[in-house]
Order: C-alpha cells, then sequence, then structure tokens
C-alpha cells in the first residue's frame, strides 16, 4: 500500500454553488431590521440571517438527497465550504453530467422554496445564485488552513493513522485531496477558476443564476438542461483573462419574483431573440480556446471508474510526482537520524547503567 501523503492526486472535479441575500444592507440599516421585539435579545435582521445560515444548508442537503436517484446513489451532496458576508458558498465532487444537474436542479429548487419563504415572513430580502467548476490538483490548489483533524487522516487505502503520524499534507498529494472532500470548510481553494468563479458570482442577479464558461460547457451538453442555458452581452471582468469581455451565460430564477411579468415583458423587448443550445455552444468553444480555458470532459453518467485525466493534468504530474518524491526522502532521511540518535541514547544509557559502583580497601578490610 503506497502512502497516500506521497501519492500525486487523482484528477478531480469541484462544483462550486453559490447564495446571495440581497437587499441585506438596506435591511440592516431599516427601522424593521433595527427594530428588537420584546422578549429578544437582538434586532430582527440578526434572527434573519442567522435562519437563512441554519436553513438554506439543511434545506438543500434534505432536497438534495431526496432527489439522489439509484443512478447517483454514490455521489455527494455539496456541503458548505466558506461563508462570505451575506454569501454562501458550496463546493462537492461532480463525477459526471448527471451529478451536475442534480446539485444544480436541487440548489435551485431551494433557492426558490426559500425565496417563497422570506416573501412569507416579508422580509425585504430576495436571493440571488451562480455556479463554476474547477478541476483539482492543478491547475487550481487546495491548501490546508489548519492541520487535519485525526479522523481524516489517511495513511495508506483504506487505512487511517493519527494526526501526529500522518504528517503535513502536501499539495497536490492524494491525501490532501481527500480531506479536503471530507471537509472542506478547513481548506481554501485558490486558482483562476476559483477567481472568476466569485467575479461570475458578482454579476449574478435575482433573476439570473450565472453560469461560468467551463461550467456552461458542460450545461450545454445535457439533454435536459441545454435548452435552459441563456446568453446576454459578454462584460469585462476585473482580473479575469486580460480582459476580454466575459460571456454572461445564465439559468432563469424568475419564480416567485414578485416582478416576474415585468421581467418576463422586458426580457421579450429587449433580449433580440432566443438562440439554440448549439450556437452558444459553439460560440463557448470558441472563447474557450481563445483566452486558454482548460477544458475537461465529465462522463454522462456516474461510474465507479476515476475520471478521465485532461492532458493538461497529465503534463503535470511527472513534476509533481518528483517534488512528492523528494518530500518523501527527505522525510526517511529525518526519521532514521532521529532513530540513530535514539539508538545512540539508547545505548549510552545501556553503558552507563552496566558500570559498577567502585568499593574502597578501607571499607572490605574493616
Amino acid at each position: 500500500m503506497s502512502n497516500l501523503r506521497f501519492e500525486v492526486a487523482r484528477f478531480r472535479v469541484r462544483l462550486f454553488l453559490s447564495v446571495d441575500l440581497t437587499g441585506s444592507t438596506n435591511f440592516k440599516n431599516s427601522d424593521r431590521g433595527r427594530n428588537i421585539r420584546e422578549g429578544d435579545a437582538f434586532p430582527i435582521w440578526v434572527e434573519a440571517f442567522h435562519n437563512f445560515y441554519k436553513d438554506f444548508p439543511a434545506e438543500f442537503y434534505k432536497n438534495y438527497n431526496s432527489a439522489r436517484s439509484q443512478e447517483n446513489r454514490d455521489d455527494r451532496c455539496p456541503v458548505l465550504w466558506k461563508a462570505v458576508g451575506d454569501e454562501l458558498v458550496f463546493c462537492g465532487l461532480v463525477g459526471s453530467k448527471l451529478s451536475v444537474k442534480l446539485a444544480i436542479d436541487q440548489f435551485q429548487k431551494t433557492l426558490y422554496s426559500y425565496r417563497k419563504r422570506l416573501q412569507d415572513d416579508h422580509y425585504p430580502l430576495d436571493l440571488k445564485g451562480a455556479a463554476w467548476v474547477a478541476s483539482f490538483p492543478f491547475p487550481n490548489l487546495t491548501v490546508e488552513l489548519k492541520p487535519v483533524a485525526p479522523e481524516l487522516s489517511v495513511a495508506s487505502d483504506g487505512e487511517e493513522q493519527d494526526g501526529d503520524a500522518a504528517g503535513q499534507l502536501l499539495a497536490a498529494s492524494e491525501a490532501l485531496e481527500r480531506a479536503a472532500d471530507q471537509s472542506p470548510f478547513d481548506f481554501d481553494f485558490l486558482g483562476k477558476a476559483i477567481d472568476t468563479g466569485f467575479r461570475v458570482a458578482s454579476n449574478a442577479t435575482k433573476e439570473r443564476f450565472l453560469l461560468s464558461v467551463q461550467l456552461a460547457r458542460i450545461v450545454l451538453t445535457i439533454d435536459s438542461m441545454k435548452d435552459q442555458v441563456r446568453i446576454d452581452q459578454p462584460v469585462e471582468m476585473k482580473g479575469v483573462n486580460s480582459g476580454e469581455p466575459y460571456p454572461l451565460l445564465y439559468l432563469d430564477t424568475l419564480k416567485h419574483l414578485k416582478t416576474i411579468e415585468i421581467r418576463q415583458s422586458a426580457r421579450s423587448l429587449f433580449s433580440g431573440g432566443t438562440h439554440d443550445a448549439s450556437e452558444i455552444l459553439n460560440y463557448v468553444n470558441q472563447y474557450c480556446r481563445a483566452v486558454g480555458t482548460d477544458e475537461f470532459e465529465l462522463a454522462e453518467e456516474p461510474s465507479s471508474g476515476e475520471l478521465e485525466p485532461p492532458q493538461f493534468y497529465l503534463d503535470q504530474v511527472p513534476s509533481v510526482a518528483r517534488f512528492l518524491e523528494q518530500e518523501a526522502a527527505s522525510e526517511r532521511q529525518i526519521k532514521e537520524a532521529a532513530q540513530a540518535d535514539d539508538t545512540a541514547s539508547t545505548s549510552e544509557l545501556e553503558g552507563a547503567s552496566s558500570l559498577k559502583p567502585l568499593s574502597s580497601s578501607s571499607d572490605e578490610s574493616s
């Protein structure tokens, strides 16, 4: 069994899902938001936010697990990665297009039902969402924020060991990525796809669930979803693709909006007509090639095998393998040196204990 700390991480794709409260700043500063009801300790806005942080994830997990079929029984619901102000970001592994569809469908379902709940509670708040994907262990990186919990430390396939024995989780190692799969809240994810994802999410609106171009490429090849993808004029996003305008690709989230009729009418007047999914996909592929977006493929349905690694992953494996081999060799040298010191110390102690105390001749003669 090879030690996973020194094994190059297998190729994997993580899906990121963002939901953001809109109207929150105005609500916090409003008379109603600042009001403290009799018997309560905190303003009303605190209750609204606390419920959002607690109940939205719980409802998403419930919806996801209820919708999971026999085909994707091994898929796991994306879990909370981080909270950024009024925004919750979830992440999880996706191994197929069916995995992507399940997660997005149930995330949008949760967004709709929670939007309705905010309206029923008469809160002047709403929700907007976005999603993106990123591939690991490169070109995007996983960084450990704190020592991994002992129960998540993996020494070798199927074997666990305590945190001290497991040692540091090394960059691009399978041990690091597995720990991040299980507990993403303890890790950060860095890279172009992550930065772009947050930029994309910042352009989302209540009626537009934004998709990154990498994710849109996948969704546009899912028969039951491809015709739902819409497109608008590209916009420049700070720090993304050297200023090349970024395609605004999105799914409708008009359901339960109070102004749905107005927005639908405006869309029909100003959208310039609908576009065929194949036309959008062709444009997205051209854009990805032009700006150098990393391309990878997902299987149609989940399988017991691993994702087929793309060429950009295969090209990087040798250099990462050398790095991990060097780390393994360095660790062995340190352990051997420590063992040698322990052996020497033990020998010295044994030698000292074997010496007999000297007795004086005067004592013997007396």
